[in-house]
């Protein structure tokens, strides 16, 4: 399954990297009729990512059939990003839509993707970066309970000073937010 989220323009794009996780909570024994996937989001409701996870869901439903339901809480209704991740590992959500920071919750080494400034200057870059580390990560997401069922980006990652910084150098001299995870 893939899902385009590439319809901004470059300007507004960044490797700040979104995933949808959903928690191993069906066992083979459940019915149809008795199937429920809760999805947490941070998206506002309505907005090109919740219309996304929409359809995911009404395709999910059809394919289940029954009486099967498919729930999106949007705008953060089931916390941040952290809440999200405990409450897939307790049962009380089945997935998320999440970037890097609330990834990170389940498995700190997805930040490799993010923590790297300057690192990537276009689109054939992080997909290439991103292919490479896909099969590992998403193993180590398995092994923890979590399946990816996609990949997506949601526009690049702005810095900005008061003094001009082109080159690695500097950038040396500044100081950037601590984007460690807390």
């Amino acid at each position: 399954m893939t899902i385009s989220m590439r319809c901004f323009p470059a300007a507004q794009r960044a490797v700040f990297t979104w995933l949808v996780c959903a928690a191993l909570a069906f066992h083979g024994s459940a019915q149809a009729s008795d199937l429920r996937l809760r999805i947490g989001t941070l998206v506002p409701k309505n907005s090109l990512y919740h219309r996304e996870l929409m359809d995911i869901g009404e395709t999910w439903r059809t394919a289940v059939g029954g009486n099967a339901k498919y729930l999106v809480y949007t705008d953060g209704s089931q916390g941040g990003e952290a809440e999200m991740a405990r409450r897939m590992r307790i049962g009380q959500l089945q997935g998320a839509l999440m970037s890097v920071v609330g990834l990170r919750e389940i498995e700190p080494s997805i930040a490799a993707l993010q923590v790297m400034p300057l690192l990537f200057r276009s689109w054939e870059e992080v997909d290439y970066v991103r292919e490479k580390m896909r099969v590992g990560m998403e193993k180590k997401f398995l092994d923890k309970g979590f399946v990816v069922l996609a990949w997506g980006d949601a526009g690049w990652v702005r810095f900005f000073s008061k003094e001009a910084a082109v080159k690695p150098d500097d950038f040396k001299r500044m100081k950037f937010p601590n984007n460690k995870p807390s």
